[in-house]
C-alpha cells in the first residue's frame, strides 16, 4: 500500500491506551486488528462492538473495506469452543484471519516478532 489509508486496530490493552490521540477522517482502504485476543474475537463475532477497536472493524466488513484478524493466543484460551466458533463466524462475515507461525501459541511462548512480521505482510 503506497499511499493508501490502514487502520491498524490494536485489541490488546497496552498498545490500546493511545487510540485517544484522535481518529483518522480519512475512509480506510484496509482495516488490521492486531493483536486479535480471545476475548475481542468472541466479542465481535457475537455483534458487541461497544469499544472504538471493535466498532471500527466490525462497521468496516459490512462497507467493503478490506478487513484482517491476526489473532495473537496461546493454546490454553484458544481451546475453549467458543473461540473457534468466533473465528468461522467472522470468515463468513468477510474478515481475513491469518494466523501467524506458531500461533496459537503455548503459554507465555508467544513470538511477538513473528506475529507482527506476519500481520504486516499480509497487507502488502
Amino acid at each position: 500500500m503506497s499511499s493508501g489509508v490502514l487502520y491498524l486496530i490494536a485489541c490488546a490493552a497496552g498498545p490500546t491506551r493511545f487510540l485517544d490521540r484522535g481518529i483518522a477522517r480519512a475512509r480506510a482502504d484496509a482495516m488490521l486488528v492486531a493483536p486479535l485476543t480471545t476475548t475481542s474475537a468472541c466479542k465481535w463475532a457475537a455483534g458487541i462492538t461497544d469499544t472504538l477497536a471493535l466498532g471500527l472493524p466490525a462497521e468496516g466488513v459490512h462497507l467493503g473495506i478490506p478487513v484482517t484478524a491476526a489473532p495473537f493466543w496461546n493454546t490454553a484460551l484458544g481451546a475453549q469452543p467458543a473461540v473457534e466458533r468466533a473465528l468461522d463466524n467472522l470468515r463468513a462475515q468477510g474478515v481475513h484471519v491469518v494466523h501467524g507461525p506458531g500461533e496459537p501459541h503455548t503459554p507465555k511462548q508467544g513470538d511477538a516478532t513473528a506475529f507482527w512480521d506476519t500481520a504486516l505482510h499480509t497487507l502488502t
